[in-house]
């Protein structure tokens, strides 16, 4: 399996769209604006989290981010 394999199979299994639309506004940045890629800068710490050091991060972030405190009614 690729590693673009991988990252379909991950992107699939989350629910939270929070999360899906800030990897897609990640991706977004890396794009070339000028035909100019800093795509081998970021893929420099591909590969730098376990997958448990990532899942983590992914509680983390659920956890964290996607919860109302308080009184919102």
């Amino acid at each position: 399996m690729t590693l673009k394999d991988k990252i379909l199979v991950d992107l699939e299994e989350i629910q939270n769209r929070a999360i899906l639309r800030k990897i897609f506004d990640f991706i977004q940045e890396l794009k070339p604006e000028d035909g100019h890629s800093n795509g081998s800068e970021v893929l420099k710490f591909a590969g730098t989290l376990s997958d448990d050091e990532a899942t983590e991060m992914l509680k983390l972030i659920d956890e964290e981010f996607n919860t109302i405190e308080g009184d919102w009614s």
